[in-house]
């Protein structure tokens, strides 16, 4: 008994990825800012991370946009089997993406993932401000303490939800927007994975 609670216990500490293939697709994906068909998901060769293209995921406000448009939102929930034995958790998540701020306009990048047994924590908020037209980037780093780790022993849902929300300064002149957008190659969500035997 000692030793079951202690093995409960112990967190993840970084076991070597596993070297057979580790099972990988998109099951669903709806909101308003990535259709069926504008996101992918891809495993690194050596299994460490996996990556989350968007071909249109962008919010914009001012002149000639809508109100809606200002926020935008995005729901992936990816397929994942691991090899037998084998159970993995999130370390750590890096966002890239393309912004154009005009000066005084403001804009939010708000994400989080689960797993689909486990309730979702909050959303980490990045926040960017105008005036900037050039890629931005930012990483989540995730506590030894708050890892969670996937269920053994079978195939399951992780979920991941994205915001993206911009607003134009006041009296804006020209379209201020947010994107994770991968249409240079630069846009995308990198999930970096911490492994463990089960």
């Amino acid at each position: 008994m000692i030793l079951l609670i202690a093995a409960l216990l112990t967190p993840l500490a970084g076991f070597a990825p596993p070297l057979t293939p580790v099972g990988l697709s998109v099951s669903d994906v709806s909101g308003s800012g990535c259709a069926k068909g504008s996101a992918a998901a891809a495993m690194s060769a050596d299994n460490s991370a996996f990556t989350i293209t968007y071909s249109a995921f962008l919010a914009q406000a001012g002149p000639g946009t809508k109100p809606a448009d200002g926020r935008r939102s995005c729901r992936i929930t990816l397929a994942v089997t691991p090899p037998a034995g084998t159970r993995y958790a999130v370390s750590s998540v890096d966002y890239r993406g393309f912004a154009h701020l005009s000066p005084g306009a403001g804009s939010r990048h708000r994400a989080n993932y689960h797993f689909e047994s486990g309730g979702a924590p909050d959303k980490i908020t990045h926040t960017i401000a105008g005036p900037l037209d050039d890629n931005w980037s930012a990483t989540d780093v995730v506590g030894a303490g708050k890892k969670v780790p996937s269920p053994c022993g079978k195939k399951h849902n992780l979920r991941i939800d994205t915001d993206l929300e911009v607003d134009a300064e006041p009296g804006a002149q020209s379209v201020s927007f947010l994107a994770i957008d991968s249409t240079d190659g630069s846009g995308s969500s990198t999930y970096r994975l911490d492994w463990q035997p089960c």
